[in-house]
C-alpha cells in the first residue's frame, strides 16, 4: 500500500450466485497495521448490494492500459449485463471474482460500513 498513489480500480462482489462489479477511484489504504483500506460506493447499485449481502469485495488495481476494462465496469457498456463474460478471473479466500490482467489485488472482508449522502 506504501506504492499506491492514486487510481482507478474495479471493486467486484459476489452473492448468491451472483457476482459483479464496478469502477471507483475511491480506494484508500486507512492503515498498513493491521491493514484496513476504505472504498466508496454509490448505494442502489448492484455492486453495492452485493458487497452488504456478502459483507466481502475485491479490488482489482488497473494499468492506464485498462481504459476498456474501466469503461465496461463503470457500466458504459452496460449495467445489467455480465460485466465479467470473458474475462479471466481469480478468486481467493472470499470467492469474489478478482481480475487477471489487474496490476495487484485485494480480497476484502467488510469491517464497517459509514452510509453518506
Amino acid at each position: 500500500m506504501r506504492l499506491w498513489a492514486s487510481g482507478v480500480c474495479i471493486v467486484t462482489a459476489r452473492h448468491a450466485q451472483q457476482q459483479h462489479g464496478m469502477t471507483v477511484n475511491s480506494f484508500i489504504s486507512v492503515s498498513l497495521e493491521p491493514p484496513r483500506v476504505l472504498v466508496s460506493l454509490e448505494r442502489g447499485r448492484h455492486t453495492h448490494e452485493l458487497v452488504e449481502r456478502s459483507g466481502y469485495f475485491g479490488v482489482s488495481v488497473l494499468s492506464d492500459q485498462h481504459k476498456e476494462l474501466s469503461d465496461r465496469f463503470a457500466g458504459r457498456l452496460t449495467e445489467s449485463g455480465d460485466r465479467f463474460a470473458g474475462l479471466e478471473t481469480f478468486r481467493l479466500v472470499t470467492e469474489t471474482p478478482l481480475l487477471s490482467v489487474a496490476l495487484a489485488a485485494f480480497d476484502c472482508r467488510v469491517i464497517a460500513t459509514h452510509p453518506v449522502g
